[in-house]
């Protein structure tokens, strides 16, 4: 039995960020579009077409579970979602 995670990496001008661990893929992508609205310094209730076409602004793309571009400060901006799958155990066996 396994337990599937969704983790969002960041990455600033080569500083790797600690990953957050979410329930589901559209609460990664979400809190990813969060952060590019934050780095583009763009408004929250921008959507995903606008954020999009911000970005390519900025030297960027933004894919399904993935985006870069280059911020308002000049930094190189990078996140990636990735489905983690972590077996369950107990007193070191796997559950099945």
């Amino acid at each position: 039995m396994t337990v599937v995670l969704y983790m969002l990496n960041e990455t600033t001008q080569r500083t790797i960020c600690e990953p957050e661990f979410f329930q589901t893929f559209e609460q990664a992508r979400e809190e990813m579009l969060n952060r590019i609205r934050e780095t583009l310094d763009a408004p929250d209730d921008a959507d995903k077409q606008t954020l999009e076409t911000l970005i390519q602004g900025h030297d960027g793309e933004l894919m399904e579970d993935e985006a870069y571009c280059t911020s308002r400060n000049h930094d190189d901006c990078d996140w990636k979602i990735h489905e983690v799958c972590l077996p369950l155990t107990v007193d070191g066996k796997l559950i099945s």
